[in-house]
This record gives C-alpha cells, sequence and structure tokens, in this order.
C-alpha cells in the first residue's frame, strides 16, 4: 500500500508540472482534464487528510476560498442563474488550487521549482511557435507583422501575463541559484528576447506590470542600498531603451503611445477610423457605465454574481454607446466586476488576495517572487477581467497557492 502510494504521488507531482507546462498553449483542453485527475489522486491517496484541519483554518487559505465562496453567496440575488453558475465554473481553480495545494504534503520547494521551469520552458516554446507561424504565413513581413493580435493566437493581454511572469521566473533564478556562467549568459539572452517579445504583445497594463512587479521584487529580495542602485539603474535603463525601441517603430508607437493620447483627447467618443484607439475609448465607455450602475446604494451589495454584464448593457443602450453595446463587452475591470456583482464585500476579500501577505511578518528575500507575481495579477486586473476568463483564473488560482506555500508554513 505504501508503494501504491508513492506511486501515486509521483504521478501527482507529474501531473503538477504537466500544467504548468501546458498552462501558456492557448486554450488546451488538457487543463481541464488534469486538473480533475489531480482532484482525483488527492482524494485517492488521501494527502490532504494529514493537515487538512490543521491548514484550512490558517488565514491565508481562508482568504483565498472565500474569494470564491462569495460569489457564491452573490447568487441569491441573481436573477440570471445560468450565468451566474457559468461564473463559478470559470472561478473553480480560486478554490480548487488552495484545497489541492495549501491542504497537503506533496508539494515542497523542490517541485515548485521544477513546476515553475515547467512553465517557464512552455512559454519559451509557445512564443517561439508564434514567431514560426508568422514567418511561415506572411508573404510580406514587417515589423508590425510580430505585434498584439497579429503575434498572438488569444488575447495578447493573457499572453503578455505568461510572459511576464516568465520574466520575474528568471530574475529569481539568477538571483537565488548558483549558475554556471554559460548557463547564466543563457539566462539572460532568454530574459532579453522575453522582454522584447513583452513589448512586441504591446499590452500597455503588461508593460507596466512589468516595471512595477521589478521594482517589488527589487525592494524585497535586494537588502544592500548599493545593489539596489545598481538594480534600479538596470530597470531605468530597460525602461528608457523600450521608450526609445517604441518611439522608433511605428506601429508600437502608434498602439502604445499615440493612439492612447488621441482616445484620452477624445473622450467617451470612438474614432472609428483608428483602431489602434479603440481599447482605450472602449474601456472610457465601459467604465463610464460601471460607474454610474454602482451609483448610490448599489455597490455595496453588487447586483449578484450573474447579472452585472446584463446592467453595463442596459447602461450602454441608454448612453448610445453602440460599439460596446455590440460586443457585449465586459467591465475591463477585476475590480470594478467585483463591486459590480458582489459589492464592497467582495472587493474587499480580493484586496486581501492581492496585499494582505505584504503586512506579514514573515517576508523574506525568497518571497520576492510570490509578492511581484500578487503585484503582477493586481496591476492587470486594474484594464482586465482576470478572474472571468478561465486563462486567467487558472494562471492566479494555480501560481498564488504555489508561491503561498512557503509563506503559509512560515507562519505556522
Amino acid at each position: 500500500m505504501p508503494k501504491r502510494k508513492e506511486q501515486l504521488n509521483k504521478i501527482y507531482r507529474f501531473l503538477l508540472c504537466a500544467l504548468g507546462f501546458v498552462m501558456p498553449l492557448g486554450n488546451s483542453p488538457l487543463n481541464s482534464n488534469i486538473i480533475i485527475v489531480l482532484l482525483l489522486l488527492h482524494i485517492i491517496t488521501g494527502n490532504w487528510k494529514e493537515n487538512f484541519k490543521h491548514n484550512i483554518a490558517n488565514k491565508y487559505v481562508i482568504i483565498f476560498i472565500s474569494l470564491y465562496f462569495i460569489y457564491v453567496v452573490g447568487l441569491i440575488h441573481s436573477t440570471d442563474m445560468s450565468v451566474g453558475f457559468r461564473q463559478l465554473e470559470v472561478k473553480l481553480p480560486i478554490l480548487v488550487f488552495p484545497l489541492l495545494i495549501l491542504t497537503g504534503k506533496a508539494v515542497d520547494k523542490e517541485l515548485v521549482s521544477i513546476i515553475l521551469k515547467s512553465f517557464l520552458t512552455g512559454v519559451i516554446l509557445y512564443t517561439l511557435y508564434l514567431i514560426s507561424s508568422v514567418l511561415l504565413k506572411v508573404d510580406e513581413l514587417s515589423i508590425s507583422s510580430f505585434t498584439h493580435s497579429n503575434l498572438s493566437k488569444y488575447h495578447p493581454s493573457y499572453l503578455s501575463i505568461f510572459v511576464v511572469f516568465s520574466i520575474l521566473i528568471i530574475i529569481n533564478n539568477l538571483i537565488f541559484s548558483r549558475l554556471q556562467k554559460s548557463i547564466i549568459i543563457f539566462n539572460i539572452i532568454i530574459l532579453t528576447y522575453l522582454v522584447v517579445f513583452t513589448i512586441a504583445l504591446s499590452s500597455k497594463s503588461a508593460i507596466l506590470g512589468l516595471f512595477i512587479s521589478c521594482l517589488v521584487y527589487a525592494v524585497v529580495v535586494i537588502k544592500k542600498k548599493r545593489w539596489i542602485m545598481i538594480f534600479l539603474g538596470f530597470l531605468i535603463a530597460a525602461f528608457v531603451t523600450s521608450i526609445v525601441v517604441i518611439s522608433q517603430t511605428d506601429s508600437l508607437k502608434e498602439r502604445l503611445i499615440d493612439a492612447p493620447l488621441k482616445a484620452l483627447k477624445n473622450g467617451k467618443s470612438v474614432d472609428a477610423n483608428d483602431q489602434n484607439s479603440w481599447a482605450v475609448s472602449f474601456r472610457l465607455q465601459i467604465w463610464d457605465c460601471a460607474l454610474d450602475v454602482l451609483s448610490g446604494t448599489n455597490s455595496i451589495f453588487g447586483y449578484g454574481t450573474g447579472d452585472s454584464r446584463e446592467k453595463l448593457r442596459e447602461c450602454y443602450k441608454e448612453k448610445q454607446y453602440a460599439w460596446i453595446l455590440v460586443r457585449n463587452m465586459n467591465s475591463h475591470s477585476e475590480y470594478l466586476a467585483a463591486l459590480l456583482k458582489v459589492g464592497i464585500l467582495g472587493l474587499v476579500i480580493m484586496l486581501l488576495c492581492f496585499f494582505y501577505p505584504f503586512f506579514s511578518k514573515q517576508i523574506s528575500p525568497e518571497n520576492g517572487l510570490y509578492l511581484a507575481f500578487l503585484i503582477l495579477v493586481s496591476v492587470m486586473a486594474i484594464a482586465e477581467n482576470i478572474f472571468s476568463i478561465h486563462k486567467g483564473v487558472l494562471f492566479y488560482g494555480f501560481y498564488n497557492s504555489l508561491l503561498a506555500l512557503n509563506f503559509i508554513r512560515k507562519s505556522e
């Protein structure tokens, strides 16, 4: 029996690594299948029995799973139950992974390191595949062929968050791993490649998230002021270099600088002839409606897990925002989405998930990657509904639980 359990644990650990690898690979059905098998193995092996009662009472675990249950409570005052249940299905990783990873002993620091390397490998291979696809399909190549939606097979913002997290993993490896000189050089080359790829994807939230998360990482990890100044110097140099590259590349300059400025100048009107400005223009209209429907006491309890988009649609019609109405666009901000669905309590729980670890006495340099990850997700959540799409909620649920593991064990 112990031998059988050991074999099942090996399969369990392998599947966690496999999930890390396949996560960046588009809309792979493997993600859901692997999670189902992991749950079955978790139950069969009895890993959860050993310390479930102890860990389920941990304040971090309670906060993490509360984010899911507040949406369950939000069903009570929902009228569109089908949409509500669909939202709960999408958000399941927020509940599943804390129970899978944080209530058992199968996951250790060594396995977390292997999973992160598997994820990094998956991101590198997938981005190389995307570049090769462009090279094979496009007859006349230009720089614009390798930017934004021309490069990514799914929403560039979600691919961007994977790439930026990979950059953070490499930085963490360079600082904490004892590497040979050749391996260090290889890591720096891959790091540079992924930074360029992030800029090419042209996700403004991801680029902002990259710089802020790197800054937080430097403050947490680097204790000597001299090295902090050196790291910040490199960060500033990278920022200046990025600005120069963007300003000298017409397609990037148009999307990342000119179009957003034009959209802000136009206010809530949409320029039908300038698609590059739509991302900002649409958000200005969406957020205008979101703030309208949240006026008064509506922000206290929200409209229910299943009804928020319909409330936005009513506002789109009333204000004649035809562009976003026909596209049935969501709130494009996870913070606004939380208020619309489950009110102030839901927003508070989400903010606790993102920022409560920063107030822990257990903060140490080895937690730098976790805190940088939280900053990255919190920045991306400003302009994207990351918990309303499977890729986003899977990414957060999985890596939040993995990286919080060391935090939780130290707090006990």
